[in-house]
């Protein structure tokens, strides 16, 4: 569930960008890249905490 909100909060804000400033096809793109790798980086912190000692 976590990729997924990640993913569309960056298309969404690519919608925001498009509507005010630009439109790109390259821009769409890496905002999908980067909200699939910031949603596998939450993940990845959900499964494997940080140990505090």
């Amino acid at each position: 569930m976590t990729l997924f909100i990640n993913v569309f909060i960056a298309i969404y804000l690519y919608y925001l960008f498009e509507k005010y400033l630009f439109r790109s096809f390259i821009f769409l793109i890496f905002m999908i890249l980067l909200g699939i790798v910031n949603g596998f980086y939450s993940v990845y912190k959900l499964i494997f905490p940080k140990n505090k000692k």
